[in-house]
């Protein structure tokens, strides 16, 4: 220290630059530290850096290691975002096609409309024309079994006068007519 002279925090500042320059890859800290230890002799700090700069060197390969891995992450992610591309690219032209499916049958059903509505018509008045036989069937069974005293679809007449006055026309055991049946 006292070969450092008065101006000693400037020679300080000089010898740290100077050991700095000459030792880039090791830390301020352990600089600093160094300089400590050896009472700022530039010979034994020179001696002791060169020794642990060998424990910082490799960080320079760390850095190339560190960089060839995110270099070599990156080509994965780049492949896997092309193959996630072509796969989206591949669904939306299956979405077109589908879309392209359902207008064309929706075109298909708007100009045959008439067609299913006739066809549902038929059907219709053919139910009812089957309803219609089955319920004049009906009328002639209960024409039957009353014996022509009931008369059907009036609503304003007491059905139970009808009954209870001619309940011996009411027959408990139907004997089969032929037309009772059709």
């Amino acid at each position: 220290m006292a070969e450092l002279g008065h101006n000693y925090n400037i020679q300080c500042m000089k010898l740290f630059q100077e050991l700095k320059a000459a030792f880039p890859s090791v830390p301020d800290e352990v600089v600093r530290q160094c300089m400590k230890k050896n009472r700022n002799d530039k010979g034994k700090c020179k001696e002791d850096l060169s020794k642990e700069s060998q424990n910082y060197f490799p960080g320079r390969y760390r850095n190339r290691a560190l960089l060839s891995h995110q270099m070599e992450q990156l080509f994965k992610l780049d492949k896997e975002l092309r193959q996630d591309r072509a796969d989206m690219f591949a669904m939306r032209t299956d979405v077109q096609q589908l879309e392209n499916t359902v207008k064309r049958q929706e075109i298909r059903v708007q100009k045959h409309p008439a067609k299913i509505v006739h066809v549902e018509v038929k059907q219709l008045e053919h139910d009812i024309h089957s309803l219609r036989g089955l319920c004049d069937n009906m009328s002639k069974k209960v024409t039957n079994l009353t014996g022509g005293k009931v008369p059907l679809g009036e609503t304003s007449i007491n059905f139970e006068n009808y009954l209870s006055q001619q309940s011996h026309a009411v027959p408990d055991t139907p004997d089969a007519p032929s037309d009772m049946s059709s």
